[in-house]
């Protein structure tokens, strides 16, 4: 994160805009740092083999009882796949509202300071280029 922000360093001096490049570097950083890996979409081996166990003796039942144990494993693996998914989901909506609002603040900071270099630098060419 620091080099992309390195390499904009003479421009970032040549317009002034320090401050809200940093604001905007750090905040970025920041939400990179904490993005929630997604352990949901890994077990983990022994996790994994007690869940292929779990799923075939309730499998097994389900036959034994006379019901159909294809549509049982079904069951199960759309259960387990939409429980994680929801709260994968949850994880990242819960970093996305603690970290937006200083990434929007930085980015609309970033924004302004920009559009009034841009201004200043657009006057102070303006007055060279009057004859005079």
């Amino acid at each position: 994160m620091s080099r992309i922000a390195e390499s904009f360093a003479d421009d970032v001096s040549a317009i002034g805009v320090h401050k809200e490049i940093e604001a905007l570097r750090l905040a970025t950083n920041d939400a990179l740092l904490d993005l929630p890996f997604p352990d949901e979409l890994s077990l983990g081996r022994d996790a994994a083999k007690q869940k292929v166990i779990d799923v075939g003796f309730g499998a097994l039942d389900t036959l034994l009882k006379g019901g159909d144990p294809i549509r049982h494993v079904q069951r199960v693996t759309e259960d387990e796949a939409g429980g994680r998914l929801v709260n994968l989901s949850n994880r990242y909506g819960e970093w996305w509202d603690r970290h937006s609002p200083r990434l929007q603040s930085a980015t609309s900071r970033m924004q302004d300071a920009l559009f009034s270099a841009m201004i200043r630098i657009s006057s102070e060419q303006s007055r060279v280029a009057e004859p005079g």
